[in-house]
């Protein structure tokens, strides 16, 4: 909740506040170098020609300055060491309710007023818009209040800007400082908000707190109470701007020029040739103090001045504040401008300060490009409701199905074909968007659902049972009349339990049962054909124009093998290169599915061999004859397998890695070994028993539960594994679309052998196809271990990105990765969130 509301005001005042910001921060890198650049355009303003007669003493300048200027009294004087340089003069301002007046350089030979350098009203003007926004009233209008309630937001900005992208390892500089320039669009946008900010935020801490003295006068009368070691009515009165400061009034800078020159006589005495830099400011009062500020030659910025301080009646010496004796407190209160513009820290500092106020503007722009793109995805995201499950008018059933791999939505499209095909007109519709309560009378529903993992519901029916199959009183639908077709395998103990689940929920809500629902293993051709006849009741009847059988092996040629791993710990993963051999191929997509037959390996049918002799030594086949005879002669492992009683192997699915424009498949296999040493029957098979050239059957599954989304949709990969096929295919193809809105979190397990593509992924990203890759290793110790780990760390960006409109695709095993995965996107996202973005299809998974 916190992070929350600290994003919500971060982004309310960036829209309200940042355009004032852009403004100081620009005006203020003009001024960083202004003197330096008056006096490059303007040398015969503030330089003078060597002259053989010595210089005039102060008061002698001070005079002709004033006889040149109407009469106007000289408040300070400031004479510099170099022979070369003029001198400068401040008058006494006209008007007792300003702090300055006017101001000059003068000739200190001939006492000739040279007038100010060119570009002086210039930076007048860039200095009142930094300050009070060229708005009426200068200091004490309203603009003064702005810039100080804008500094305010500066702050705010730089502290919840690192709360908000505070990372899990904070202390590894990378998290904070890396900034990576291959990527693009808004992704580049928040990335330059971020790091940049990251880099300068202790340089816009230290402008805001330093620049508030000039906005709030409760601030800078706070920080004087605070750091002062001197009473604020004792301290001298040192402006910001250096020279002088505010007055009462013209009588108060009137001195006796005999004892004004006797102490500058005496400063110069004490003081030594190594000052470079005098400034003179006579007393406010007949009975204050002159105050001269010498600057040494080797100070590192102009204001590392010690002050003397002379009795006004008589010259003599009262004391010397020295810079280096200064209290801290002192140090910052007389010096709030330097380090403001970063001249305290010497030229480094006035650089590093220059280009902080030359970045403000990026946050400014960014900013704002990342906030419209976000009020863009958030009216997308008000528009993801539950769809109508059947609206409009249809005299045909509805089906519905729930499908992870597409097998079940398969035989769902082939189920409405059929009715179709008839006359009627079926409604196909997700599981996920079923609305019980919407169901007409009468109305007669076909349920098309799969079991995924552990007897647990597929994604597409997720949503509903969490909602419905869950609340412990039941819904009521007598009107309702239903079937369920469940898929399953019968391999796991929990043989098509969300099937069933769903079956009797149905029952319990008192829908009436057309008839007792059917479990199909895997491919099972006499399930098939049960579910067809029971359709026979609606008048379907069965034809070759509804296709409802599978798609046909096709045989494929191994041409390439490679292992991708070699040297890891781990099981060795390969990379596969398949060329089809047969016409007439079916097409694919990214996302899709091929499913392999493998071939029975010897080792395999010896094992059953040898423990059917173990539990029966005179087995017998069922046409009488011996086990061990019949398999002597048999011919094939078919034949074989058939006589012993060997379970039917079942084909293997695999994501497809490769698009369709590459002309073959590509596979990304891992061979799995046993505990007892052998190897899997298919990966073993694809990774060693075959030979290159040997053919294998293969069919193509369509997947559509995981095709990709459009190509101006942002998409977000995230994989561990061999998951990394079905993720690189989506890659590849919007590679091949030109669709660059990519990013990439993938897991493995050992850095050094374990980066599965490293060469093509690295080139994506420097094509700009892949605008953020991030790799992690479980066990090699450093940085986030797992997928979800990461994920964490960039929970910012991935709300940024799936508020600009991202589809979320996973794929890998759901023992663990997805599962963890999953946990975490709603920790990140909210469950409600994420639930939403996959009844929209912006969250799919393809998980084993």
């Amino acid at each position: 909740m916190t992070r929350k509301v600290l994003f919500q005001i971060h982004w309310l005042l960036g829209i309200t506040a940042g355009l004032v910001l852009a403004v100081m921060g620009v005006t203020g890198a003009m001024m960083s170098f202004q003197d330096e650049l008056m006096a490059a355009f303007s040398p015969e303003v503030v330089g003078v020609t060597p002259s053989s007669s010595p210089r005039m003493e102060p008061s002698a300048l001070m005079a002709a300055a004033s006889a040149q200027h109407q009469g106007q009294p000289v408040a300070a004087l400031v004479l510099d060491a170099a022979a070369d340089r003029a001198a400068q003069v401040e008058f006494a301002p006209s008007d007792p309710r300003q702090h300055h007046g006017d101001r000059s350089y003068i000739n200190p030979y001939t006492g000739q007023l040279l007038g100010l350098p060119h570009g002086a009203a210039f930076f007048l003007g860039v200095r009142n818009l930094h300050r009070y926004l060229l708005l009426p009233g200068d200091a004490g209008g309203i603009g003064r209040p702005i810039t100080g309630i804008s500094t305010f937001a500066l702050i705010f900005f730089a502290l919840s800007g690192v709360y908000l992208r505070w990372p899990r390892k904070p202390l590894d500089w990378r998290n904070w400082l890396t900034l990576d320039l291959r990527r693009r669009g808004r992704d580049l946008y928040r990335q330059l908000h971020a790091v940049i900010g990251a880099w300068l935020v202790v340089l816009y801490l230290l402008s805001a707190l330093t620049g508030l003295w000039w906005s709030f006068e409760f601030y800078r009368g706070g920080l004087t109470r605070m750091l002062s070691s001197t009473p604020a009515a004792t301290m001298p009165r040192r402006t910001a701007e250096g020279h002088g400061g505010g007055r009462d009034g013209h009588d108060g800078f009137r001195m006796d020029p005999a004892i004004l020159d006797v102490s500058w006589q005496q400063f110069r005495r004490a003081a030594g040739p190594d000052i470079a830099r005098a400034s003179v400011m006579l007393p406010r009062a007949a009975k204050g103090q002159l105050v001269i500020r010498a600057l040494d030659r080797h100070a590192r910025y102009g204001r590392m001045t010690d002050d003397w301080s002379f009795a006004a009646d008589d010259g003599h010496l009262v004391g010397v504040r020295r810079y280096r004796a200064l209290a801290t407190g002192d140090l910052i209160l007389g010096h709030i401008l330097p380090i403001h513009d970063g001249s305290f820290f010497g030229l480094p500092g006035r650089v590093l300060l220059l280009l902080s106020s030359l970045s403000m503007p990026l946050f400014t722009v960014t900013g704002l490009l990342l906030y419209i793109g976000r009020r863009r995805q958030k009216r997308r995201l008000r528009t993801i409701a539950l769809p109508a499950a059947a609206g409009g008018a249809t005299d045909g059933p509805l089906i519905i199905y729930a499908s992870q791999a597409g097998h079940a939505e398969r035989l769902a499209r082939l189920t409405a074909r059929a009715f179709h095909v008839q006359g009627q007109m079926p409604r196909l519709l997700a599981l996920n968007n079923w609305q019980p309560d919407q169901v007409r009378d009468g109305q007669l529903c076909l349920f098309v659902v799969s079991t995924y993992g552990e007897g647990e519901p597929p994604d597409q029916g997720r949503l509903f049972a969490k909602s419905q199959l869950c609340s412990a009183i039941p819904r009521r639908l007598p009107a309702l009349e239903f079937a369920v077709l469940a898929l399953g395998d019968r391999l796991y103990p929990d043989f098509c339990a969300f099937g069933r689940q769903l079956d009797t929920w149905l029952e319990q809500s008192g829908a009436r049962r057309a008839f007792p629902m059917l479990a199909l293993d895997g491919d099972s051709p006499a399930g098939l054909q049960q579910w067809q006849r029971q359709l026979r009741r609606w008048g379907v009847a069965a034809t070759d124009h509804v296709g409802w059988g599978e798609v046909p092996w096709q045989r494929w040629r191994l041409l390439e093998r490679r292992c991708l791993n070699p040297g890891s710990p781990e099981h060795p993963a390969y990379w596969l290169r398949l060329a089809a051999v047969d016409a007439g191929l079916a097409p694919w997509r990214a996302g899709d599915l091929v499913e392999i037959l493998p071939a029975d390996a010897p080792a395999r049918m010896q094992a059953w061999l040898d423990r059917l002799a173990v539990i029966e030594p005179r087995a017998t086949a069922a046409d009488g004859s011996h086990v061990a005879t019949t398999c002597a002669g048999s011919a094939t492992a078919t034949e074989v397998a058939e006589v012993a009683g060997i379970p039917e192997l079942k084909p293997r699915e695999y994501s497809i890695a490769s698009i369709e424009a590459q002309g073959e498949i590509q596979l990304l296999v891992r061979q799995v070994r046993h505990a007892d040493g052998s190897l899997g029957v298919c990966s073993g098979w694809l990774t060693e028993g075959l030979e290159i050239g040997d053919t294998i059957p293969l069919r193509i599954r369509c997947n559509p539960g995981f095709h990709p989304p459009s190509e101006s949709t942002p998409l977000i990969l995230i994989g561990s594994g061999t998951g990394l096929a079905g993720l690189l295919a989506h890659l590849r193809a919007r590679v091949a679309v030109g669709a660059g809105d990519n990013w990439l979190v993938f897991g493995e397990r050992h850095a050094g052998s374990d980066d599965f593509f490293e060469e093509e992924l690295r080139q994506a990203q420097q094509d700009g196809f892949l605008q953020r890759l991030d790799r992690v290793y479980s066990r090699d110790g450093q940085g986030p271990r797992y997928v979800q780990d990461q994920l964490q760390i960039a929970a910012a960006d991935l709300l940024f990105w799936v508020e600009r409109g991202a589809a979320i695709y996973v794929c890998g095993s759901l023992h663990g990765m997805a599962t963890d995965v999953d946990l975490c996107l709603r920790g990140i996202l909210g469950s409600s969130q994420l639930d939403a973005l996959s009844l929209a299809g912006r969250y799919r998974r393809d998980v084993y």
